[in-house]
């Protein structure tokens, strides 16, 4: 895929489940659940356990796909079913806060957005601005 022209979709299907995947105009695939707080799968538009997990998947998205490299990848988060890094770990309870809890029935947002965001985060975290949420 390409970064720079992916795109994050989600929506929910008629049996209300929150289907999400990848779209960077030539190959869309489906964004993996990495399942830690919701063994139900996906949700949004609130604080809960499904939407911390679809703020997880697609934080882990970007970390293991930016063309920069920008966060290390070396330690590992152990969740109840996978791993994730340990920033993506530490991002995505902002990300829920700012963004997942915001959505409802569909969104799309673009990976380099995302990964704007979370370099913003990091720099206000590194700067004692803004603690990791947990």
């Amino acid at each position: 895929m390409q970064f720079d022209s992916t795109k994050i979709y989600g929506n929910r299907n008629t049996s209300g489940k929150i289907m999400v995947w990848l779209d960077d105009k030539s190959i869309v695939q489906n964004l993996p659940h990495l399942k830690h707080h919701s063994p139900d799968g996906f949700e949004m538009g609130y604080l809960g356990s499904g939407p911390a997990d679809l703020a997880l998947a697609i934080c882990e998205w970007v970390v293991q796909n930016d063309p920069d490299n920008t966060f290390p990848k070396t330690r590992k988060i152990v969740l109840w079913r996978g791993s994730c890094t340990e920033t993506a770990w530490r991002a995505h309870h902002h990300f829920k806060r700012q963004f997942v809890a915001e959505w409802q029935d569909e969104f799309s947002i673009e990976a380099p957005a995302v990964l704007a965001y979370m370099r913003a985060l990091i720099e206000m975290i590194d700067a004692n601005e803004m603690e990791w949420a947990e």
